[in-house]
């Protein structure tokens, strides 16, 4: 089955108000309880494209795919690159917390060395 979720992205992104955050950046009342509920049956291009922008993610990001049981072997099936392993929802914050010192400067090193120069200056 293939479900377009944002939330989790929103999730990822610390976004702890997503409704309030959809609302602020153009979408409806509606269109914002669905698809924070992952109840939205039919999805427009143009929010498709909204959504990416403002969540800096591609629009394989906003879908994830769990294979019928008589569907093909994932790595056979062409929606495997969808297939979404079990992640935390716990938020990225509360996992920083509770790092040793020594991990979270690990990860500020790899981090920086892995963006462009103008932005490592705010790590």
């Amino acid at each position: 089955m293939l479900s377009f979720d944002p939330a989790r992205i929103m999730r990822l992104r610390n976004i702890e108000k997503p409704f309030a955050f959809l609302r602020a950046n153009g979408f409806g009342h509606h269109t914002a309880h669905l698809l924070i509920a992952g109840r939205i049956s039919a999805v427009k291009v143009g929010h498709i494209q909204r959504l990416c922008h403002l969540l800096r993610c591609t629009p394989n990001d906003l879908f994830s795919y769990q294979p019928d049981k008589d569907a093909p072997e994932p790595t056979a099936d062409i929606l495997g690159t969808l297939i979404r392993k079990p992640c935390s929802t716990a938020p990225l914050s509360t996992i920083f917390q509770e790092l040793p010192i020594e991990r979270l400067e690990a990860i500020r090193q790899e981090l920086t060395d892995r963006i462009d120069p103008p932005h490592a200056a705010a790590l």
